[in-house]
């Protein structure tokens, strides 16, 4: 986890949060000021519990200022990402005379190489160190005497004030200057009002006179009272008939009791009359002679239930047989079948045909821009090789020992197999160092079988300014390798660089998926493998698979969110997905870790920084996603190679 906790911080530059906590200040002493940020990297993730190095800068009149006061310092962040530092000397200085700035600089290894992480005016501090002087003050001396005028009565009269009103509505003339008031009011008026109309209109549950009016609303209600009342009555009424029956049949010896045990589908009629929809065990039905009651029939129903169902299917065959059924065409079919009840049941499939994945020496159709007019075709799987079976062609006009493939589907990992690779090891593995192509190419580990846990030991031509490009792009998998389900030969693939990972997924125009624009990736789990989908350029989901949720998120949304079987993954291959596996990743020739819970793809391109000594690689897991930071090149990890598109 170490290892993994390195992969992401190293190289990130650290956003800071400026947050001022109150000033702390003596009339006579120290002027101080507390300082509290939050440490968080580029993508938002809180730095925790760690030192880094700190120097802030008081700067007079504007954000590029004379330096007034600056300090360095080592602070530690606490398990939040916050710290705190304790700001003083700043004596002397005239708040009030000028603005000031302050500059704050980090270095999150804990030296002193800083860069500039922000700069803010200093605002509310000012107003502190000035509330030093309140302290000298002698309230004794000061006359805080009342001398505002004081409203003791009111001194005029109502007609004494100008611009009187001459027109006011009330219905009581108590204010002593309403003069006159008529009121006229349309039936059309009181209706709207609603039922009674605030006692205007008469309830036809009290009426006084015979023309009183009775609306709308009030009629229906009243009629839907009565009718509820009427149903309860009869009710209870038809219970009471009930009753009566069986008391009769009871005292008739000549009656007869059964009981009709029924099953029925979804519903049934019974001799009663009625229709039942549920179970019902409480229904009796009386059958009556000249003589009185003869037979009491009581009902003792159970209702079944057919069921429905769907059925999603694709396949790439000429023909899909389905209940036997065989079926030539894509559409939706119903078929018609009984249930373990003996019920109907309706189940539906929907059946679409898929046309084969079109792979031309291994490379998959989605097409995917990584720079301005440049688009590249992704390889049908991961890279894997053996080094005990067969040999194969290199870019020098030699052969090599073992046999280099793609994996025959993308979501096929070795995982822990791959703590086998050796020299003699008749096994496949995908997890290899950085540039271990099998071209001499001067760097100490070469060999696609190398475990060495040196980083060093991984330059090519001994330095590490070097990447797998012009001179040294035979260190490249793709380009120096024939690749057996690759077109076989030399040349025809190459690993994406480090500028073109971060076009691919963080700049490049696609197309919109479930309400997202630019749809470029989304976390999921294909066949049961963890990994990340990558979208092409134009994409269109199928019309069958679950829309994808956390569309271009860094967080675990998708990662939980996104279940396809390889059925769903067959049409979004054939839409022209990609799909990159969390296959983990080993150290040195035993341990392999992480498998099913973080991806790392190696870039082709050296460290981020000049004197940066990794490899720069895409990861991403549950919580995270960053298209290119750096990582030790002696770390096992995945190959994916690409194929430029040719130019119109």
């Amino acid at each position: 986890m170490k290892e993994q906790a390195k992969r992401w911080a190293k190289g990130v530059w650290m956003a800071m949060t400026l947050l001022l906590a109150a000033a702390g200040v003596s009339a006579q002493g120290t002027q101080k000021m507390v300082y509290q940020a939050v440490a968080r990297t580029d993508s938002g993730t809180v730095v925790v519990s760690s030192n880094i190095g700190l120097r802030l800068t008081l700067l007079r009149d504007h954000s590029q200022g004379t330096t007034v006061w600056s300090e360095r310092a080592v602070v530690r962040t606490d398990a939040g990402g916050l710290f705190t530092y304790v700001i003083d000397g700043l004596e002397g200085i005239a708040w009030d005379s000028a603005a000031y700035f302050l500059r704050t600089e980090i270095d999150p290894d804990g030296g002193n190489h800083y860069a500039t992480s922000t700069v803010q005016q200093v605002l509310s501090v000012p107003y502190a160190m000035h509330a030093a002087v309140v302290d000298s003050l002698d309230w004794r001396h000061l006359d805080v005497s009342e001398r505002d005028p004081q409203f003791l009565a009111w001194d005029r009269d109502y007609q004494s004030l100008t611009n009187l009103p001459t027109a006011v509505s009330a219905f009581v003339n108590d204010a002593g200057y309403l003069t006159a008031y008529t009121e006229s009011q349309t039936l059309a008026a009181v209706v709207a009002r609603g039922n009674a109309a605030g006692g205007q209109l008469k309830g036809v549950s009290d009426p006084t006179e015979y023309l009183d009016a009775v609306n709308l609303q009030t009629l229906t209600a009243t009629l839907n009272a009565w009718a509820a009342q009427m149903d309860a009555t009869v009710e209870r009424q038809q219970h009471v008939i009930d009753s009566l029956h069986l008391e009769a049949a009871r005292i008739n010896p000549n009656t007869r009791w059964g009981v009709d045990t029924r099953s029925a589908c979804d519903s049934l009629t019974w001799i009663d009359g009625r229709t039942y929809t549920a179970d019902d065990s409480t229904a009796i039905h009386f059958v009556a002679t000249s003589s009185g009651y003869d037979s009491v029939v009581t009902l003792r129903l159970t209702i079944l239930h057919g069921s429905t169902g769907d059925t999603t299917a694709a396949t790439t065959a000429s023909s899909y047989t389905w209940h036997g059924h065989t079926y030539t065409a894509s559409g939706d079919y119903l078929d018609t079948l009984t249930s373990a009840a003996g019920c109907d049941s309706v189940v539906t499939l929907h059946l679409t045909f898929v046309a084969p994945v079109a792979i031309t020496c291994g490379a998959l159709p989605g097409e995917f821009s990584v720079a301005d007019g440049q688009k590249v075709y992704f390889s049908r799987g991961n890279l894997q090789y053996n080094a005990a079976q067969g040999t194969h062609a290199t870019a020098d006009g030699g052969t090599a020992q073992g046999t280099w493939r793609f994996a025959e589907k993308q979501y096929d990992t070795i995982f822990h197999s791959n703590s086998g690779a050796s020299s003699t090891y008749n096994g496949w593995i995908d997890l290899f160092g950085w540039g271990t192509s099998g071209w001499n190419s001067g760097a100490v580990a070469y060999q696609p079988w190398s475990t060495s846990t040196n980083n060093a030991d991984y330059y090519p031509g001994g330095d590490y300014t070097n990447s797998l490009t012009g001179n040294y792009a035979n260190a490249d998998w793709g380009v120096y390798n024939a690749i057996s389900n690759g077109c076989d030969t030399p040349g025809q693939w190459r690993t994406p660089t480090r500028d073109e990972w971060i076009y691919l997924l963080t700049t490049r125009a696609a197309s919109t998926v479930n309400g997202t624009a630019n749809a470029r990736y989304a976390k999921a789990s294909v066949n049961g493998i963890a990994g990340v989908i990558l979208f092409p350029d134009s994409y269109s989901h199928p019309v069958w698979v679950a829309q994808p949720v956390g569309v271009n998120a860094t967080d675990n949304t998708g990662w939980d969110g996104n279940v396809y079987s390889a059925t769903d993954w067959q049409l979004m291959e054939a839409a022209g997905c990609v799909f990159l596996t969390a296959a983990g990743h080993r150290a040195g020739s035993t341990i392999v870790a992480y498998t099913g819970v973080y991806g790392n793809y190696w870039g082709a391109s050296s460290g981020l920084t000049p004197n940066e000594t990794d490899a720069c690689f895409l990861t991403f897991g549950s919580s995270g996603f960053h298209p290119s930071i750096d990582q030790n090149r002696d770390d096992g990890q995945s190959v994916r190679l690409v194929q430029d598109v040719p130019q119109p």
